[in-house]
């Protein structure tokens, strides 16, 4: 283990892109600032980032990077994509190998600014705990009391690796559709406690680059399987009236996606069940303040 739960600062896994495009309002690209910005912020915020690359990005790693610790990765989901983007079960593994107590996971283009009083609570997270933060949409990077809270994903977790025993799924991507909803609901399924911060701390520059169509239904359609076959409350807990209505829920848009035939009818049915996991999760947030 590189890493113990007595360290300074925990360890933030990521995947850095090699480049960032951000443009300011009067039409400068300001991506690589931001993309410091960051990196920056992860420090301060009581964190060591780690970054999780294919062999060949981190070779051309930009100079101002050089202080980020890096991990290389055989596979990437480049056929998919067109870049090397990193999957979730690799970085997940990564995090079990890195350390043996807590660990952080977020996107590559979020800003944290945690107060002190956060930081050392987020330090008494308990194995069987896991923190999921939404992010605030900005449109300037000097607006943090005016953005917006991103309704439809999550871009922050914190939590202990010795609770990543149960994840097996190998095909969501980091950072593409779908993986920031499976990711909480696998550790909801199985027991695990989710909390969320009181302060708005985590924040997101808005840009106007978005996932292709096909990629969202892909994965949109492997979490819906992935959900529905796999073993829920693995620790033998009963499961609540909202967990198994959820998953009648899904059950339910399961089945007429069987019978449907437009394009429409799909995006319709993978609307109904994003909608659905947020709110699953979000219920599962309420109540529970760190």
């Amino acid at each position: 283990m590189i890493y113990s739960s007595s360290v300074s600062q925990l360890p933030l896994i990521t995947s850095l892109p090699q480049s960032m495009k951000r443009i300011s309002a009067d039409g400068a690209d300001i991506g690589s600032e931001y993309a410091l910005a960051c990196q920056r912020s992860w420090i301060q915020s009581g964190f060591e980032p780690i970054s999780l690359n294919a062999n060949d990005e981190i070779d051309e790693i930009p100079e101002d990077l050089k202080g980020i610790k890096f991990i290389s990765v055989d596979r990437t989901a480049r056929a998919t994509t067109g870049k090397p983007h990193v999957y979730l079960h690799d970085m997940l593994d990564a995090a079990r190998r890195i350390t043996d107590g807590l660990v952080a996971i977020t996107n590559a283009d979020i800003v944290l600014n945690l107060s002190a009083e956060t930081q050392s609570r987020i330090r008494q997270i308990k194995p069987g705990e896991c923190l999921i933060a939404k992010r605030i949409d900005l449109q300037s990077p000097d607006l943090k009391n005016s953005g917006t809270e991103y309704f439809h994903g999550y871009d922050f977790f914190v939590f202990h690796t010795g609770d990543l025993n149960r994840y097996t799924s190998r095909d969501f991507i980091f950072g593409a559709p779908w993986w920031d909803h499976f990711f909480p609901i696998h550790m909801i399924m199985n027991g695990i406690r989710v909390r969320k911060i009181r302060e708005k701390s985590v924040f997101h520059l808005s840009h106007t680059e978005r996932w292709n169509e096909d990629l969202w239904v892909q994965k949109g359609l492997l979490f819906l399987s992935e959900i529905l076959s796999s073993p829920h409350n693995a620790r033998g807990e009963e499961p609540s009236f909202s967990s198994a209505d959820y998953l009648e829920r899904l059950s339910r848009i399961a089945a007429t996606l069987r019978s449907q035939s437009s394009q429409s009818e799909l995006h319709d049915s993978l609307n109904a069940i994003s909608s659905a996991n947020v709110r699953f999760i979000d219920e599962h947030r309420e109540g529970n303040f760190l």
